[in-house]
């Protein structure tokens, strides 16, 4: 299961436990790395470290394309990122381990990748 970007804030805040993910994304390791916070660095590569990082391939982003077309044709437009995290997952058959409910968008307009909602 790959865990997305709010998943694993809510980790390391302590929010939620996003310990039954095993993977995330190239994506989601680029947005936590900028996050930025002083200290925040080491703590988080040591998650990461802990993580299988699927990365963008073509086919993943062949799939991104087709899922940005189905919400745009859906008048349902989200970020990018969460495009891209869902099309990896799809492209490696995983499911969406999030806090962020526009996942759930993408599974309803696309009919994947399936979402597990932490709260």
């Amino acid at each position: 299961m790959i865990a997305d970007t709010s998943a694993l804030i809510d980790h390391l805040r302590g929010v939620a436990n996003a310990s039954s993910a095993d993977a995330t994304t190239v994506i989601t390791a680029f947005e936590l790395l900028k996050w930025g916070r002083p200290g925040a660095r080491a703590k988080i590569k040591a998650m990461l470290s802990n993580l299988h990082i699927y990365e963008l391939d073509l086919e993943s982003a062949e799939i991104a394309a087709d899922i940005y077309l189905a919400l745009k044709e859906n008048g349902a437009m989200l970020a990018v990122p969460d495009i891209l995290i869902a099309a990896i997952a799809v492209r490696n058959g995983e499911a969406v381990l999030t806090s962020d409910r526009d996942f759930k968008k993408i599974e309803e307009v696309f009919g994947a990748p399936k979402t597990i909602l932490l709260r």
